[in-house]
C-alpha cells in the first residue's frame, strides 16, 4: 500500500469518526439521521458491545452500528439493567472501531 493510499484510508476513518460523533448515540442535543454504506455493514458480530446493550439491540431490532448509532440513549436507557455506564463503554468501543473498519 503507498502513502498516498494510507493518507486516503486514515482521511477516510476521520471523516466516518466524525459523522459517529454527530450520531444521535453520541449528541444527545442533536438528531442527525446517520446514512452510511459502511455503517450499514457492520455488524454485532464483529463488535464487542456490553452484554446489555447487546440484548437491548436483539430485542428491539437493532443489527448495525447505523441502526445503533440513530438510537438515542434516552430511549435505551429507559430499559432496565442499561445505565449510563454502559452507554459509556460503548460509546468509548465504537471510537475504537479502525480496526473493524478496515480490515
Amino acid at each position: 500500500m503507498s502513502c498516498v493510499n494510507v493518507k486516503y484510508s486514515n482521511d477516510k476513518f476521520e471523516e466516518l469518526i466524525k459523522l459517529v460523533r454527530q450520531s444521535s448515540f453520541f449528541c444527545e442535543n442533536e438528531n442527525i439521521k446517520i446514512n452510511n454504506s459502511l455503517l450499514k455493514e457492520i455488524t454485532f458480530g464483529n463488535i464487542s458491545l456490553p452484554f446489555r446493550l447487546r440484548c437491548f439491540t436483539n430485542k428491539h431490532n437493532i443489527f448495525t452500528l447505523e441502526d445503533l448509532l440513530n438510537t438515542r440513549p434516552d430511549r435505551i436507557l429507559r430499559h432496565r439493567n442499561i445505565g449510563v455506564r454502559t452507554i459509556s463503554k460503548s460509546r468509548k468501543i465504537i471510537m475504537r472501531l479502525k480496526n473493524v473498519l478496515y480490515m
